[in-house]
């Protein structure tokens, strides 16, 4: 009596496994997986560094303009300190 349950489920189980193996036969293969659109990490990374320098760049010519603004400027208040002297007369000394 426990050999024709045994029969049963062992010829259902080979039943379901041919089925598989005609479905996995009949199945397409998935697409290959495509690499990503746009720049990979890497990519990513070195576009950032280079804009990183473009506005080290940029800042780099600003630095270097505002120093001769200043350095105009000092020159400007140095010339007007000079001519300032020039017509001051000079405080008499206590002695």
């Amino acid at each position: 009596m426990n050999e024709l349950p045994l029969q049963s489920w062992m010829a259902a189980l080979a039943q379901i496994e041919g089925a598989v193996h005609q479905s996995l036969a009949r199945a397409i293969d998935p697409p290959a997986p495509q690499p990503p659109a746009g720049p990979g990490p890497l990519g990513r990374l070195a576009g950032r560094l280079e804009q990183w320098g473009d506005g080290l760049a940029r800042l780099e010519g600003e630095t270097a303009a505002a120093e001769r603004e200043l350095a105009a400027d000092e020159e400007a208040l140095a010339a007007w300190i000079d001519e300032l002297r020039a017509v001051t007369p000079a405080p008499a000394s206590t002695g």
